[in-house]
């Protein structure tokens, strides 16, 4: 500290430009001492000097006279401001303006002046609105993008440097400031950006900090606008076009990631040329990791495995659009369908995934689905599925989950259903059945309720798997994981209906059944609603004398009662809530608890003031078999 006042009056005093450039490199060798104390004492001990504030906008000032001091003074005030405390006071200082002069394009600056100008206003404007705003006000966007294009083709010593800075300010400048970023794109800076990255494309300096400042500007709404989205999309491909592995990569597939969620973009983005660039990433990333395995000479392992995640989700998100999955499909011969098909029979784990996930999102037609089958996809899917069950290996729950999800889906076809179950589906999934993962749960039970919708011999093969009924009756009750206990009263519900034996039903009575599907008749859910209440009616039509206990401790009366009561219920879901009325009447200790809950005068009332004819109907014939019960 006690250098820096000699210093200061020598800048205040001293006239001599040899001699003033040697007192700047002084207190520039100072500041950059200063850093080492956390409190940047030196820093804001020169900032806050009158002759720190009277020297040095004269000095800015001065760039044909004496450039070398000019560039001088704008590198001081440049190590000054990566002081986060000095930011906000030199702004006050009214420094930003004549910075922005010395990079206007008729001013006749040199290529250090621009570096250091570049350098003092990008750390003024780092995490910093102030100098932000006051960059702003003197259009300082306009003049870093008229400044890259004037050193573009620049042949000066220096004009590469001055292309990395002036990118760099850029960045600091947009970055966390949507309104700026929307600026920048309007101000046109994604063609010059755009321009910077195809002409020095093995400038890797260069390339690397423009691609970093067209990310944030593209991370705007302007940029995402009909106006711009194009040639955003444009320049993003042509970087993944060029690289295999790198850091600039990750971000890139990462924004085209988020911009394939533009359903308008899904389309463009799977007819253009980056689905082929993200098949050769993956190959390319992953035998760069096998490499590594093998202990040769390899780099870029961290890189290399979130190249193949994020060009993975990409791939993924592209296959959710509809038509953008049909052109990747391109009727079973685009290049993306025939490599996953590949893929199913690599030794990757992450390739079998990818492989297996992506037949799920092609499976999303009946006619997809009945071509894969005839592929003999589903034997590679069983293949796969096998593999995770070898004792002595780590269970690979996460290819589980993709098989499960891809065996679902092509079950969906009913002219499918039954060569699924030749090919020993239900079987091999069952094998799954213990599993403490839900979210392989979730996806086991999805694929069982597919396989067994209108396959009677199936749902009463399953029906009558006890060790599966008790594993299914727990997961009724999973309460932390509701896709599980959803689905699996579904299954439940869905045995019944489609098995229609009362072997099957006095099963589920047996495995303590009842209370589920009782609680699943007052879901929120009207279709799982309706499920129930079919699979009650079924029960109580065939197997009411062994259900009829269990149903009254499930607390079926009371759902009943819920249901007609609710004034906006759905006719269909009244009418069949009625005719399990009709039934119940029939063993005496239901129809008690109705009688004893007043449902008589709801269902009275439903006969009479219902506006649907059906529901009354159904409402004067349930109230005759109450009635008729009461009689006897």
């Amino acid at each position: 500290m006690d250098a820096v006042q000699p210093l200061l009056d020598t800048l205040q005093q001293e006239t001599s430009h040899p001699k003033l450039e040697k007192c700047i490199d002084q207190l520039i060798k100072l500041v950059d001492e200063g850093y080492k104390d956390d409190e940047n004492e030196v820093q804001k001990a020169i900032v806050d000097s009158a002759a720190f504030a009277s020297a040095v906008p004269p000095l800015l000032s001065g760039a044909e006279d004496h450039p070398t001091l000019t560039a001088r003074a704008a590198q001081l005030v440049a190590e000054l401001a990566k002081a986060e405390a000095v930011r906000v006071p030199l702004v006050n200082l009214g420094l930003v303006p004549p910075l922005l002069i010395l990079i206007q394009p008729e001013a006749k600056g040199t290529a250090e002046i621009a570096t250091q100008v570049c350098r003092a206003l990008g750390n003024v404007c780092f995490d910093n609105d102030v100098g932000r705003k006051a960059v702003d006000e003197g259009d300082g966007l306009t003049l870093s993008i008229q400044l890259i294009e004037k050193f573009t083709k620049s042949t000066e010593s220096g004009a590469d440097r001055v292309r990395v800075l002036c990118c760099g300010f850029i960045l600091n400048l947009t970055n966390e400031c949507d309104w700026l970023a929307d600026k920048a794109v309007e101000s046109g800076a994604l063609t010059v950006l755009d321009s910077v990255l195809r002409d020095n494309p093995d400038q890797e300096d260069l390339y690397h900090m423009a691609i970093a400042a067209f990310l944030r500007i593209t991370d705007s709404d302007v940029a995402k606008s009909d106006k711009w989205i194009n040639v955003v999309v444009k320049t993003l491909v042509w970087v993944v076009s060029r690289e295999n592995t790198s850091s600039p990569l990750i971000p890139v597939l990462e924004e085209l990631n988020i911009i394939s969620e533009m359903d308008a973009m899904k389309g463009q983005l799977a007819e253009s040329e980056l689905p082929d660039h993200l098949l050769r990433i993956i190959q390319h990333n992953t035998d760069l990791l096998a490499k590594e395995s093998e202990g040769s000479d390899g780099h870029g392992t961290q890189d290399a495995e979130e190249c193949i995640k994020t060009a993975s989700d990409l791939l993924l998100s592209l296959l959710v659009g509809e038509g953008s999955m049909e052109t990747l499909y391109g009727g079973g011969e685009g290049a993306v369908f025939k490599q996953c098909v590949q893929w199913m029979t690599s030794e990757v784990d992450s390739l079998k995934v990818l492989a297996a996930l992506s037949v799920g999102n092609f499976a999303r037609s009946d006619a997809h689905c009945r071509q894969l089958v005839d592929s003999g996809i589903v034997e590679s899917l069983l293949t796969l599925l096998k593999v995770t069950l070898v004792e002595g290996k780590d269970v690979n729950f996460t290819l589980q989950h993709a098989v499960l999800s891809s065996l679902r889906n092509l079950a969906i076809p009913t002219s499918n259903k039954g060569r699924l179950l030749e090919l020993g589906v239900m079987a091999a999934v069952l094998e799954l059945k213990h599993t403490e993962v839900m979210a392989v749960t979730f996806k086991l039970l999805g694929v069982l309720r597919m396989l067994i919708d209108g396959q009677e011999s199936a749902a009463t093969t399953l029906g009558q798997d006890k060790d599966f009924l008790n594993c299914l009756v727990d997961w009724c009750a999973v309460e932390e994981h509701a896709g599980v206990k959803g689905e699996a009263t579904r299954c439940m519900s869905w045995l019944i209906k489609n098995s229609r034996t009362s072997q099957v039903m006095r099963n589920v009575v047996r495995a303590e059944g009842m209370q589920h599907l009782v609680s699943m008749g007052t879901s929120e859910h009207l279709v799982m609603q309706n499920e129930a209440l079919v699979a009650l009616n079924l029960v109580a039509a065939t197997v009411l004398g062994e259900a009829a206990v269990s149903l009254k401790e499930a607390g079926l009366t009371d759902m009943v009662l819920t249901i007609l009561k609710k004034g906006d219920a759905q006719p269909e879901l009244l009418c069949n809530t009625l005719t399990l009325v009709r039934s119940l009447a029939t063993a005496d200790i239901l129809k008690q608890d109705l009688m004893g809950s007043g449902a008589m005068d709801v269902i009275r009332l439903l006969s009479t003031e219902h506006a649907h004819q059906g529901v009354k109907d159904a409402a004067t014939a349930a109230l005759a078999a109450l009635e008729e019960e009461v009689n006897r």
